[in-house]
């Protein structure tokens, strides 16, 4: 006899990216495809002006205390506070 299968609230999809630099080509193909679905872009910037920050539903905004690497070149940071 097969179990029952458990009742289950439908969730909403949700789409998210993680990257350090987010070219104008990939955050169109992005958010078209967020539109198309209705999935919110949910983004997460330092720069609530930047092309991400403009294009999201929902906005959440890291603080800009620079990165723990001397040279700038690891987003430890901004990384960590992301995750």
């Amino acid at each position: 006899m097969a179990k029952p299968t458990p009742n289950r609230k439908q969730r909403t999809p949700r789409r998210h990216k993680v990257s350090f630099l987010l070219n104008d080509k990939e955050l169109q193909v992005l958010d078209k495809y967020c539109k198309r679905y209705n999935i919110p872009l949910i983004a997460i910037t330092k720069n609530p002006d930047s092309t991400l920050g403009l294009a999201g539903d929902y906005l959440l905004k890291l603080p800009n205390d620079g990165e723990a690497c001397p040279l700038g070149l690891a987003p430890t940071s901004s990384t960590t506070a992301t995750l």
